[in-house]
């Protein structure tokens, strides 16, 4: 069979989102966690504050590679590249009732989750004894900054190239594809929850024309559930709740 290795300028997007979402995932996950790093940090800082900055050192290199560089990429190479990122304001009461609406859905299911011990060894990552308020404005703002470069390359880039050059379906397959595989790491329940999640949120940018529904939402979960696990976790504490001496990051 003969095949043509011209990329047609219609698929340039498209290609390049996939390209920097698995490559740009695979540095931050990989360099984050290495384990070169996370023996110099606890070496250096003693076990609890090592891995405490090797949590927050993979989630600020997810802001530069998973929001920063491939921005910069799609500016440089893609025309109309800020179309694709999907930061407009329009529709704000449709993302306003996306967000109440699922968040009411979702609630309940992450007390629940917040109570069994499996979650409990997992959530949150910053595993702090004492949760002071610095500490809890520290983790919304590292898991802000974090989700929104996620949401930029997931639910931006990504979605809005492959709609334009391919069409709904195809784009919510191959965004879905992705999306599950970088859920991996963290098991089999997350990974095939990110399915429907992922579906969802595809959704409703769509609909919207916006990311920002998906990036409240996804934040909300975030913080929301390091906060219930905070207070299911007999090993942890709000600092109102228990009296010890507040540890430093």
């Amino acid at each position: 069979m003969d095949y043509s290795f011209n990329l047609p300028s219609d698929d340039l997007g498209p290609v390049l989102a996939i390209g920097l979402t698995t490559v740009c995932f695979l540095i931050t996950w990989f360099v984050g966690f290495s384990p070169k790093l996370k023996a110099s940090l606890i070496a250096q800082f003693g076990e609890e504050k090592g891995k405490a900055r090797q949590i927050v050192f993979h989630k600020l290199l997810g802001v530069l590679f998973l929001g920063i560089v491939p921005t910069i990429a799609f500016f440089i190479l893609v025309p109309n590249a800020f179309n694709y990122l999907g930061l407009g304001f329009q529709n704000t009461s449709l993302s306003l009732l996306y967000i109440g609406g699922l968040m009411c859905l979702l609630s309940p299911l992450m007390i629940h989750s917040s109570k069994q011990k499996e979650g409990q060894a997992m959530y949150p990552p910053l595993r702090l004894q004492i949760w002071t308020p610095k500490y809890l404005v520290f983790d919304a703002l590292v898991w802000a900054l974090y989700l929104f470069a996620y949401e930029i390359l997931f639910r931006g880039l990504l979605l809005f190239s492959c709609v334009e050059a391919w069409g709904v379906y195809p784009a919510i397959v191959i965004n879905i594809a992705l999306y599950a595989c970088t859920h991996i790491p963290k098991g089999g329940q997350e990974s095939f929850g990110a399915i429907p999640l992922g579906i969802l949120f595809c959704l409703m940018t769509l609909h919207t024309g916006t990311i920002w529904a998906a990036f409240v939402i996804h934040f909300l979960m975030a913080f929301v559930n390091d906060l219930l696990h905070i207070y299911q976790n007999d090993e942890m504490g709000f600092a109102w709740q228990k009296q010890k001496t507040p540890q430093k990051i």
